[in-house]
C-alpha cells in the first residue's frame, strides 16, 4: 500500500494482478469491531481504483493495511 501525504490510500497490491491506482476514495469510516474481545478500531476505505474496480480496505492501528473486500 502506498499513500499520499495525508495518509490516504494512493496504491494498493492486491495480489497477482499487480499495482492498481486508487482513482478516488468514496468512503471512509472508523469501526470498533468484537471491541468486547479487545479488538481495536481499524479505519475502513472504501475506494474506486483504476478500470472501476470498488473495494474496502483497513488500516490497523499499528499502521498495517488490509484488503477487506472486493465488490464485482
Amino acid at each position: 500500500m502506498a499513500t499520499d501525504g495525508a495518509g490516504d490510500p494512493r496504491w494498493l497490491w492486491p495480489g497477482r494482478d499487480g499495482r492498481r491506482a486508487v482513482a478516488e476514495v468514496l468512503e471512509v469510516w472508523p469501526d470498533v469491531g468484537a471491541w468486547w474481545d479487545g479488538e481495536p478500531e481499524k479505519v475502513f476505505y472504501r475506494v474506486l481504483l483504476a478500470g472501476g474496480a470498488v473495494c474496502e480496505i483497513y488500516r490497523d492501528p499499528a499502521g498495517a493495511w488490509y484488503l477487506y473486500r472486493v465488490y464485482d
